[in-house]
């Protein structure tokens, strides 16, 4: 979920009323949908939510998307496609 319209390469306003309820108890309306790039990943289904006041990455939807593994370590986290590194 994204809170600004400028990283949206493709944005396409929603056709349904959907809402997200915000870290503070409000509930927010989701304005759209579209893809972004983060350097050269695409991250595709990107809601766009204009009252969130920072990005959020679901790591279990990038996972499934990319049909990657994810590793955590303790200043970033790697994201492999190739899990056994061939």
């Amino acid at each position: 979920m994204i809170g600004s319209t400028t990283t949206f390469n493709q944005l396409l306003p929603s056709d349904k009323e959907l809402i997200v309820l915000m870290e503070d108890g409000t509930m927010s309306s989701i304005m759209g949908q579209g893809n972004v790039y983060v350097s050269s990943l695409q991250l595709k289904s990107v809601l766009y939510v204009p009252n969130l006041k920072c990005n959020l990455l679901s790591v279990r939807k990038l996972n499934k998307d990319m049909d990657c593994i994810v590793i955590f370590l303790p200043s970033h986290c790697i994201f492999r496609t190739d899990p056994w590194g061939r």
